[in-house]
């Protein structure tokens, strides 16, 4: 993952570079964002939040079929 925002500089322990794309590309124009700037963002639908390595809905991820409750009528 290439978390460098194009000027170079790295992000200090409580910021992230935004976006840092999932596809590992490098983005066009990036910037040193606070992490409360960042879930900002993701709560008001920012448009490059979905293709970012940090966006919240790509850390949920539904259980595996095996695990859960099977269906099954007494009958």
């Amino acid at each position: 993952m290439n978390d460098q925002p194009q000027d170079g500089l790295a992000p200090s322990p409580n910021q992230r570079v935004c976006p840092t794309r999932a596809d590992g590309l490098a983005a066009l124009m990036t910037a040193n964002i606070d992490i409360s700037t960042c879930q900002k963002h993701q709560r008001e639908h920012f448009h490059k939040c979905p293709t970012c390595v940090h966006y919240n809905t790509r850390a949920i991820t539904p259980p595996a079929p095996s695990i859960l409750p099977s269906r099954q009528h007494d009958g």
